[in-house]
């Protein structure tokens, strides 16, 4: 259903960006219907209310926000992330299309045919399955699992050591040079990068915060893990950005993850173990028996090859004599 909802939301893009050409040769064929977009209203975040009122109906049955917001649910990764005032129309025209189709299907037979049943037998497998699966894990997956499982990966985990600096980042070595002295002499880090640096952190003082060798590129990582913490760097140091003035902060041993951090892995992780363990009990006390791809019966000798005929007297060829 994203597909069509994709295909529908560009197909007034596609068409005025097609050349003279194409236009041309369109004249020639009949055109093929184009459902006019629906009219939703525009409106800005700061507009949406609360509650679930009714935004459409269709043949007098409602369609209500939450079932726009539903369906939003279900569309792909990439386009819930763009802006509700963008995804909302595309969603409602669906929900509203669906419920057209919704309502001629259900004047078929759909629901008396094998196919219908077949699926629903289907469904309910699948659903029972679900559900006896919830129960399992909920009962399998235990705080205690959890909590092991976290320590035995903390403990596992090296430490790593971290810097935290500062840097001013300019054109020249010779501008780098002037702000060093400027340094030296008393004047503040903070305010020289919101003056002088041309990198991103300027307008925070040149702070980078806290990061681990390799995080940076080699020029820069190398120097800082080098110098002491509290220090000033009294040499520029040159990057493919540009020259760098660098003041050393501080050192630590970056924080180990929170178990609330690390949770949804953990219990990933505890989940297809256990799930592991309830299939091959499953397994040890059921009676399997696996057949070949062509229903043949375990262990059954597969049929030979007929042996080559040996050749009869006339057909033997004399080897060649050796020569002398």
């Amino acid at each position: 259903s994203s597909e069509q909802m994709e295909a529908s939301a560009t197909q007034t893009e596609v068409a005025s960006a097609a050349g003279g050409e194409t236009q041309a040769a369109a004249k020639k064929e009949e055109k093929q219907p184009v459902a006019k977009p629906l009219e939703v209203p525009p409106f800005e975040g700061k507009d949406v209310k609360p509650g679930n009122p009714v935004v459409a109906k269709v043949n007098g049955q409602d369609v209500t926000r939450t079932d726009v917001f539903e369906f939003i649910q279900q569309m792909p990764a990439q386009v819930q992330q763009l802006p509700p005032q963008q995804v909302y129309p595309l969603a409602l025209e669906q929900v509203v299309n669906n419920e057209l189709l919704q309502e001629e299907a259900d004047k078929g037979p759909y629901e008396s045919s094998e196919a219908f049943k077949q699926e629903m037998a289907m469904a309910k497998k699948n659903i029972i399955r679900s559900l006896y699966l919830q129960d399992k894990m909920a009962e399998a997956i235990t705080e205690d699992k959890i909590k092991a499982l976290y320590d035995q990966k903390i403990s596992q985990m090296a430490d790593v050591e971290q810097r935290h600096a500062r840097h001013i980042l300019v054109e020249t070595e010779d501008e780098a040079k002037k702000i060093i002295e400027e340094l030296k002499g008393g004047a503040d880090f903070a305010e020289l990068a919101k003056k002088h640096s041309k990198g991103p952190t300027g307008e925070n003082g040149g702070d980078l915060g806290w990061f681990a060798q390799g995080q940076m590129v080699p020029e820069f990582s190398e120097v800082v893990f080098a110098t002491k913490p509290g220090t000033l760097v009294e040499t520029p140091v040159k990057t493919q950005f540009g020259w760098h003035v660098i003041k050393v902060e501080d050192s630590r041993v970056q924080p180990k993850p929170t178990l609330e951090q690390m949770l949804q892995l953990l219990m990933a992780e505890v989940q297809r173990e256990e799930l592991g363990k309830l299939i091959t009990g499953l397994r040890s006390d059921a009676d399997i028996v696996v057949f070949g791809v062509n229903g043949e019966e375990p262990g059954a000798a597969k049929a030979q090859e007929p042996e080559a005929a040996a050749p009869s007297a006339g057909d033997e060829q004399a080897e060649p004599a050796p020569q002398e």
